[in-house]
């Protein structure tokens, strides 16, 4: 009978054993479970957390992007406000139309001259978005008309006084395009006298003008600034590039 309980006890114990050794085995797995899961949703956490901060890096960059965008669109606004105010163009005015004036006082403008003064135009146009009190004077330019030198006058006199002499030197250019003619040379020489009385300028100094002086653009009314050669000028504002005969 001993040894009967002792055989009962002892199998009772092992299954007792196995209980418990499978009750931690299924605790074991229900623990991996578990920090797999957790690993899992770290995991998600981390990638969502990447994901928001691109997106929140792509978003300020947008950000900037359009600020930059928006300033340069300013900027671009307050210069052709400033390119275009009445004083301005009346200057751009006199300087093409004191071109055909040169171009077609002998009677013959050539096509290369009819391009130089239609290229003008065409840049004042790329400054931006011309004001509509401007666009019809602009219409108006583009062809040429036979007028007096008096009449080209009362343009010269609205423009700015600092211009006069480059819009001098652009109509002098422009009428070189295919030989300077003998009336186109005596025309020149009276517009030079007219400015040289109107500004106290003496184009005789044009050839011994230092590097720092700017003259103003005869398209944008921006700076003109000679490069090293003195054979060429380009404008601040708008790129226009003239050249000139120094010596």
């Amino acid at each position: 009978m001993g040894l009967v309980t002792k055989l009962m006890n002892n199998m009772l114990g092992n299954l007792a054993a196995g209980a418990v050794s499978s009750l931690m085995e299924a605790d074991n797995k229900a623990a991996d479970a578990r920090k797999a899961e957790a690993q899992a949703k770290m995991q998600a956490y981390e990638l969502q957390k990447k994901q928001m901060e691109e997106e929140a890096r792509h978003r300020k960059q947008a950000e900037q992007i359009a600020m930059v965008k928006a300033q340069a669109d300013a900027d671009k606004a307050a210069l052709n406000v400033k390119l275009l105010d009445d004083k301005t163009f009346n200057t751009m005015r006199a300087g093409i139309i004191l071109s055909w004036y040169i171009a077609g006082i002998d009677g013959n403008i050539s096509r290369d001259e009819a391009r130089a003064v239609t290229e003008r135009i065409k840049n004042i146009r790329q400054t931006g978005d011309i004001p509509d009190k401007y666009k019809e004077a602009l219409a108006e330019l583009e062809g040429y008309r036979p007028m007096t030198f008096d009449e080209v006058k009362v343009y010269l006199d609205r423009a700015d006084n600092k211009a006069l002499v480059s819009l001098t030197l652009r109509a002098e250019y422009i009428a070189k395009m295919d030989g300077m003619t003998s009336t186109e040379k005596s025309a020149i020489d009276g517009v030079k006298l007219y400015v040289e009385e109107k500004t106290g300028y003496h184009f005789k100094d044009l050839h011994t003008m230092p590097l720092t002086v700017s003259m103003i653009c005869p398209t944008c009314g921006g700076k003109l600034i000679p490069d090293a050669t003195l054979h060429k000028a380009t404008c601040d504002y708008c790129g226009f590039t003239t050249l000139f005969e120094y010596k």
